[in-house]
């Protein structure tokens, strides 16, 4: 049976204008969903919240251990105060005794290794500490009601709008 060409003409598949036109909108879509999701941030608030949780054990460890024995973790009669992770190597020695009475878990020196060299402690003979570190994040750094002038015990709340040369710490 013979058919006029006009009729047996069928379309299959999509024209080179129609692909580029979707795959210009799923590009644009990719690229709003990167800036809302911002990868880079991210990673700073995990970082920040591993620092967080490492500062808090810290603090509550000392203060458990103060309470307990009425001395302080880092087992000297005069303030501590270590910078740029000197904490751990001054604890180095007294974590040990720290974990045998049950206030830390045996794996912590290997756990937070890789914070260490970010966190500051101010610590007093009275027991009272300060483990501190410069949040990357911009979401921590805009949380002024944790945030303080120096790493310092008894230090004023941070006033500075862009959280650059605040301290969050755990106290």
């Amino acid at each position: 049976m013979f058919m006029p060409k006009h009729m047996n003409h069928s379309t299959q598949g999509f024209t080179l204008m129609e692909l580029l036109i979707v795959i210009g909108i799923i590009g644009i879509l990719a690229v709003g969903l990167l800036a809302a999701v911002d990868p880079i941030e991210q990673l700073r608030k995990g970082r920040d919240t591993t620092k967080k949780n490492t500062a808090v054990e810290v603090a509550n460890a000392n203060a458990r251990y103060f309470g307990a024995t009425g001395a302080t973790i880092w087992d000297t009669a005069t303030p501590i105060i270590a910078f740029n992770g000197t904490l751990f190597s001054i604890l180095n020695t007294t974590i040990p005794t720290v974990v045998i009475a049950g206030e830390l878990k045996a794996g912590f020196q290997q756990g937070v290794a890789t914070v260490a060299p970010s966190i500051n402690v101010a610590g007093a003979v009275n027991g009272d500490i300060s483990v501190c570190f410069n949040p990357e994040s911009k979401a921590d750094r805009a949380n002024y009601t944790q945030l303080f002038a120096s790493n310092a015990i008894g230090a004023a709340v941070c006033t500075d709008t862009t959280g650059a040369t605040c301290f969050w710490c755990a106290r």
